[in-house]
């Protein structure tokens, strides 16, 4: 037996950089650096305008302000009114997102298998959703007569299911190996057992695609509220922004401290929209590794 070995310094099995390799590496990096700039800028740029003492216009970018006061982030950090509606969206968030998982996987699930009594006739029904809907009033009326409003049932079940994603859902199921199913349910598994020990399971990554999906919709949700919700103590965080961002003065808003007088309307502003944004952006940075893999896995025709 002969054992070959290669060396590091090999250059048999070494790839030289040709000139076009060096120019395409450095626009790739000189454009993925201008992306990362153009997004960077606009979020300096609001921390500076919120840590300013005194008036800064927002449209105008300054690079570090002239003095530090932290007068509106520590108005926004005591304010009961803030954590209570930041409470109101992660929970939100969080039932809804359940809420909206669950449902998802039972309605595609079924709709993958071929042998399903009536199934073109489900997937038509499925798809018709997605051109059309009875409208604004009507599903106003509707939650408003189920005795649903001021309640958070208003703002996660109208959105339980999304068309789109039991089609995005339904066509990973189908593209899931029939083998594993099949030597499964020779060992004695019922659908269940499958579903939940086999299809699941390997699922994952459309599943936190959907979930992120859900995430931000529940998150950055706020004209259901506007609709649903006339109680200032089941606001959401959305909600608060746009208040902030509409009223003239937000300082004489209740934020909790004594020194409110002190802040600008921009710093006040400005602080409260980077509070609302830090939150979603982390959670999609964990989450955005499954992104562009289930998509391209739930885009499998069947």
């Amino acid at each position: 037996m002969v054992k070959v070995q290669f060396g590091k310094g090999d250059k048999r099995f070494m790839h030289k950089k040709t000139t076009s390799d060096w120019v395409v590496n450095l626009m790739s990096y000189s454009l993925i650096s201008l992306l990362c700039v153009t997004v960077l800028i606009p979020l300096w740029n609001l921390f500076v305008v919120s840590v300013s003492p005194v008036a800064t216009d927002a449209m105008t970018f300054r690079f570090w302000p002239k003095a530090f006061d932290w007068k509106a982030w520590q108005g926004i950090i005591t304010s009961e009114f803030i954590w209570r509606s930041f409470y109101n969206t992660i929970f939100r968030v969080v039932l809804g997102t359940a809420i909206a998982i669950i449902m998802t996987v039972l309605t595609a699930y079924p709709l993958s298998k071929k042998m399903l009594p009536f199934r073109k006739l489900f997937l038509i029904m499925v798809l018709f959703t997605m051109l059309f809907s009875g409208g604004l009033i009507p599903s106003y009326l509707l939650v408003v007569n189920m005795g649903l409003r001021n309640t958070i049932w208003s703002l996660v079940l109208p959105i339980a299911v999304s068309p789109f994603n039991v089609i995005i859902m339904k066509n990973f199921f189908a593209a899931l190996p029939k083998s594993l199913e099949e030597s499964a349910t020779i060992d004695g598994a019922n659908d269940l057992i499958v579903l939940f020990k086999i299809a699941i399971p390997m699922s994952m990554p459309v599943i936190a695609t959907i979930t992120l999906w859900l995430v931000v919709t529940h998150y950055n949700a706020w004209f259901d509220v506007v609709l649903y919700i006339t109680e200032r103590s089941r606001y959401v965080l959305q909600i608060v922004l746009r208040e902030y961002q509409a009223s003239k003065d937000p300082a004489t808003m209740n934020l909790g401290t004594t020194e409110v007088v002190t802040m600008t309307p921009e710093s006040i502003r400005a602080a409260t929209t980077l509070f609302v944004m830090v939150p979603i952006i982390m959670v999609y940075t964990f989450l955005q590794k499954y992104f562009i893999k289930g998509i391209s896995l739930g885009a499998i025709k069947e």
